[in-house]
């Protein structure tokens, strides 16, 4: 009996932690390879919805495994869309300054709404094909992972000290801004005993059942023995990241850094220091690097407005700024200097990412990312407002 609870926490740890690598390492490639990948999940995801109903009647310590597993895949389908930007929400940009209390719960919402609304169809999907079936595994298992994953989401917003930030893909940064960093919140010690309890719960179903349901409860009390560790990774300072190393190296912030400069262009991480602008003396002139891709349809004049912004100094000391976006049927590239449309090769599409790079000093990242996402969102007139201090 222990050789089999055993077997079963080993195999429910490490389907977890290599499903998670494979999910991050895959949202951190090009772009242009997430509909590959995203068609690739949907493939198992139907297999895996079938593999739920295949085994609900199956009463074995197999059944347990294939239904936890098929339960696992459904979920990370929905994780792989989410993070891959095809079910995030309908607000894509940062939060807005100031917004607090119930407004800033309806935005931050609004930026996940069609992610909750895929899991809901998921669950709806998953509990129709078990109706009825003695094997509920499956099932179990996506609801542990849907109530755990939402508890994370409310603490997150509530305010925990650690974010995981290092976790999102660089086209998902807006989201930073509708997290909040304390040292603790109301809901965490209620959150974390429930979930404490309900694992406790589940070990001793698994310690006095008979073979079938004693494998299915390994199954989920490690899988929800994760989840409250990952309740105290929020609290607790400690490299989770080192966990999925391998899968987190496609994410910029995690690239190796060779030549400072040729980055630039190519997804670069948000600082870099330039080695011959060092003064000589030895100290570090904080040049920074920063960038970020524009998927946005921007209007040249509120474009035109920001670059005149920038130029003056309203997003720190920028010594450089270069990019390209959409406008319309057309692209342009930018710069400091003003705006060239773009010669497409046949095809119609440019041969790089739509994105902006900035260098300068004491760069506002943050609020240049606002600003960028405004410039499809905001009036121009509104734009000249706040670069000119409100006249």
């Amino acid at each position: 009996m222990v050789a089999e609870y055993g077997i079963a926490v080993l195999y429910a740890l490490f389907l977890w932690w290599f499903s998670t690598g494979v999910i991050l390492f895959l949202d951190g490639l090009p772009r242009w390879t997430f509909k590959w990948s995203m068609a690739g999940a949907t493939v198992l995801l139907v297999g895996a919805l079938h593999g739920v109903w295949a085994t609900s009647h199956e009463q074995t310590p197999f059944g347990a495994y294939a239904g936890f597993s098929c339960g696992l895949m459904v979920w990370a389908w929905n994780e792989m869309a989410f993070l891959m930007g095809y079910a995030t929400g309908p607000v894509r940009v940062p939060c807005p300054p100031g917004v607090t209390g119930w407004a800033r719960f309806a935005l931050a919402t609004k930026t996940i709404l069609h992610h909750e609304l895929a899991i809901l169809i998921s669950a709806a999907v998953v509990v129709a094909v078990t109706w009825g079936a003695p094997n509920q595994v499956g099932t179990v298992t996506f609801f542990v992972l849907w109530l755990m994953r939402l508890s994370t989401k409310f603490n997150i917003f509530l305010g925990v000290p650690n974010l995981s930030e290092e976790f999102l893909p660089s086209h998902l940064e807006y989201l930073k801004t509708y997290f909040v960093r304390r040292p603790m919140n109301m809901l965490f010690p209620f959150t974390v005993t429930a979930a404490t309890l309900f694992t406790t719960y589940l070990l001793h179903m698994a310690a006095t059942s008979a073979p079938f349901p004693a494998t299915a409860y390994a199954l989920l009390s490690t899988l929800s023995a994760l989840a409250v560790i990952e309740h105290w990774f929020l609290v607790v300072p400690l490299p989770v990241a080192a966990l999925w190393r391998w899968g987190l190296r496609t994410h910029d912030n995690l690239r190796p850094e060779p030549d400072p400069w040729p980055a630039l262009c190519e997804g670069c991480p948000i600082v870099k220091e330039a080695d011959h602008d060092r003064p000589d003396d030895g100290s570090v002139p904080h040049l920074r690097a920063w960038s970020i891709p524009l998927d946005v349809e921007c209007d040249p004049a509120r474009l035109k407005v920001l670059l005149d912004a920038i130029g003056n100094g309203s997003y720190g000391k920028v010594e450089s700024v270069d990019g390209i976006v959409r406008a319309g049927a057309r692209w342009i590239r930018f710069d400091l200097e003003g705006m060239s449309p773009v010669e497409l090769p046949p095809g119609g599409q440019p041969r790089h990412q739509p994105r902006v790079v900035a260098v300068g000093h004491a760069l506002d990242g943050t609020r240049l990312q606002a600003a960028f996402a405004d410039c499809a969102a905001r009036p121009a007139e509104l734009l000249r407002r706040e670069a000119g201090g409100g006249h």
